[in-house]
């Protein structure tokens, strides 16, 4: 085999976590202090970096088309994960965490689940490419398993990433060729169960009664929303200078998470904005790029899975920190501080990197199947 990755892939992601790292650590930093250093987060962002990058340059060189052996096997160990999260939360607060350690908690449980669908839907679209029309016996049992996972995510309770699932599945079955009709069965399946959330979580209303007022309580529901907005406002076409926003002190809170596209806007300007959007734009097309060119239709499914997870997350992101959407918790790939994110996207960018250099290999067999185009 040849050794042909896509370089402006490994440039866009070498440029995504190069910045992302520097921004992180300037909207961390006056949080950071309370912790006893303004270094605390980054040191962990960086240990998160070289671990994500020790995946990628793992995963660049397992051959992907090993994991549909086990992308069943990869669902159902994301499950548990997700239910381990429910049994070890010792706190009041959402279960959406493997492990809590006081005030800490680590391992976002359903990062795993979201790489489990993709590499699962890749799987099933790639085994039922001549019965995608199926109704009963294609569609409706991938309803099924992929909706009780995304219910596990949703019972934690996450309403935002379980959103982000749903559009994530629907669009990799929609462009695997399901019916727009057996689709509609889906979305209508979701939105019941999205609506039985909202009666259980008054947080989640509040949200959204919020986004529809966003003019009143401006100093409690509506504070985040607000002071983001007057972030991206003051940073004008060339921002107030790195590390000199005033914003991420304690007018938004713990800004290095979700909200530090904020960040960016105060303290780099919209030149800076839209240079981020558009190398998110880049990675994008390289991965319709990478999918267009991969040797079967698994490698065409997980590349197109992977792009549009990075896509679908940083419009939800930019979308709500500009007051579009409702404010949702779904971090920035590559930027937001999450360890666990940070690795699991890295691990992505190896696959992704791997599909693009069998793509460019020659003849290639695997337990005596023979892959090539």
């Amino acid at each position: 085999m040849t050794r042909n990755y896509d370089n402006q892939l490994i440039v866009v992601v070498v440029l995504l976590a190069a910045m992302g790292t520097i921004i992180m650590f300037s909207a961390s930093s006056p949080y950071g202090e309370k912790f006893g250093s303004s270094l605390f987060f980054l040191k962990r962002h960086v240990i998160a970096l070289l671990i994500g990058s020790g995946m990628l340059i793992v995963f660049s060189r397992l051959d992907y088309r090993y994991f549909k052996y086990f992308a069943l096997a990869f669902l159902i160990g994301s499950m548990i994960l997700v239910l381990a999260g429910h049994y070890l939360n010792n706190t009041k607060d959402a279960s959406r965490w493997l492990l809590y350690s006081g005030s800490r908690k680590m391992i976002t449980t359903s990062d795993f689940m979201k790489y489990a669908i993709i590499i699962y839907a890749a799987y099933y679209l790639d085994k039922n490419q001549k019965k995608v029309h199926d109704f009963w016996h294609v569609v409706v049992p991938f309803f099924g398993l992929i909706g009780f996972s995304i219910l596990l995510v949703l019972l934690q309770p996450d309403l935002s990433t379980s959103f982000g699932l749903c559009l994530l599945a629907g669009s990799l079955l929609f462009i695997g060729g399901v019916k727009f009709r057996h689709l509609a069965s889906g979305i209508l399946f979701g939105g019941f169960a999205a609506a039985l959330s909202l009666l259980q979580n008054e947080y989640q209303r509040t949200r959204i009664w919020s986004w529809f007022h966003s003019e009143s309580n401006l100093n409690s529901t509506n504070w985040q929303s607000f002071n983001s907005k007057i972030a991206l406002g003051n940073g004008g076409w060339t921002g107030t200078g790195l590390g000199d926003g005033m914003m991420k002190h304690g007018y938004i809170p713990e800004a290095h998470t979700d909200f530090i596209y904020s960040v960016i806007g105060e303290e780099l300007g919209i030149f800076i904005s839209i240079f981020i959007l558009g190398l998110f734009l880049w990675l994008f097309l390289r991965s319709v790029k990478i999918a267009q060119t991969a040797p079967d239709h698994f490698g065409m499914f997980l590349a197109l899975g992977i792009g549009l997870n990075i896509a679908l997350y940083c419009i939800i992101n930019v979308a709500y920190v500009s007051g579009i959407f409702p404010t949702t918790g779904l971090p920035l790939p590559f930027i937001s501080y999450g360890g666990t994110n940070t690795v699991l996207v890295l691990a992505s960018m190896g696959i992704l990197l791997n599909i693009s250099n069998k793509a460019r290999a020659p003849k290639f067999k695997l337990s005596g199947r023979n892959y090539a185009r």
